[in-house]
């Protein structure tokens, strides 16, 4: 029997959490869009402190998620994108998806960079901008498109296997997955069925072969040497030679 099509879901962006942070409404309706397509939605989470409750995964529960893979260490605190984007690879290789996608607004400060160096680094297409994911094969061989703006012209662009999508619902002529997005899970009257967990994997950076100095920036506090400039002096004798290499 054929596995199900898998989709990675960046939360936040892709960016590191240092707080019990909530699911941001496109990454609830990029869930929610993963199930209705027929893929198997998983969360990659990046947490630079333990002990944090994890909201957002409990959040996407109610949305279908699957399961969701947390990766916890205090080096994260200080990596830039470059190095966050080190750790998401060695996670997103493992699980092996059809598609990766992420909802840049969802990023805290705005950058949604990470995604991007992933694309680098798996060698996968990038495709920013989109405005919505379509299924266009069958369950026997099942095949994906994104559509998205190109200048002035709405295009459809086909998706090779491991693809990482940018999902922008503001971008939108319908503007359908934000309207998606904006129904809070509470919104029947009725009490419904209680959300079923999905499974949690947590790793460290050592559970992924990976030193905490490969993910420091330069900018962390740590001490740098370097080589102090003398100013330019002419000698006119030994003495005064000697005197200046002492």
């Amino acid at each position: 029997m054929k596995a199900e099509a898998r989709l990675v879901v960046c939360l936040h962006g892709g960016s590191v959490a240092r707080t019990a942070m909530p699911l941001h409404p496109g990454d609830r309706a990029l869930v929610a869009l993963a199930g209705r397509l027929g893929l198997e939605p998983i969360a990659v989470e990046l947490l630079a402190v333990g002990g944090v409750a994890p909201r957002a995964v409990h959040e996407a529960a109610t949305q279908g998620l699957a399961r969701a893979v947390r990766v916890v260490d205090e080096a994260l605190a200080t990596a830039d994108a470059p190095a966050t984007g080190l750790v998401v690879e060695r996670v997103v290789r493992d699980l092996k998806p059809d598609l990766i996608a992420f909802v840049g607004a969802a990023d805290p400060e705005g950058a949604a960079d990470v995604p991007a160096v992933l694309a680098f680094r798996l060698g996968a297409a990038y495709v920013p901008g989109a405005f919505e994911l379509v299924a266009t094969g069958d369950t026997a061989s099942p095949a994906f498109a994104a559509r998205a703006w190109r200048g002035p012209v709405e295009v459809t662009l086909a998706l090779p296997r491991g693809a990482v999508v940018e999902i922008d619902p503001a971008s939108s002529p319908a503007h359908a997955l934000a309207a998606s997005a904006a129904v809070p899970a509470t919104a029947s009257s009725q009490p419904g069925p209680a959300a079923k967990a999905a499974p949690i994997r947590v790793l460290s950076l050592a559970d992924l072969s990976l030193d905490a100095t490969l993910v420091r920036r330069r900018d962390d506090l740590r001490g740098v040497v370097e080589p102090t400039a003398r100013p330019l002096v002419t000698t006119r004798s030994s003495t005064s030679l000697a005197a200046l290499l002492r």
